[in-house]
């Protein structure tokens, strides 16, 4: 298996637990609004961010461009994801 077949596999992998985490959301929104809209709001620029440049860098070769967004500004979101849902890291 090459590297990026590698990638796409885990790429599936990550965008179908995105769809269920996006399915959960949905289903809480009503028994949490505020909670699920917070999240969400976070939850989406986290997800835009991977799609579209952390995802996009790595295929370029990238590697390290696309780890210093991991480990800054998306895991500064996920940290807040975790405050909103009162899972303190």
């Amino acid at each position: 298996m090459s590297a990026r077949n590698g990638c796409n596999c885990v790429i599936t992998q990550m965008q179908a637990a995105s769809t269920k985490l996006d399915s959960a959301l949905t289903s809480m929104s009503g028994a949490h609004p505020k909670v699920a809209a917070d999240f969400k709001a976070v939850w989406d620029q986290f997800k835009a961010t991977r799609e579209e440049e952390i995802i996009p860098a790595i295929y370029k070769g990238n590697v390290d461009d696309a780890r210093k967004m991991a480990d800054g500004i998306q895991s500064e979101r996920l940290a807040k994801m975790w405050r909103i849902m009162s899972c303190k890291p």
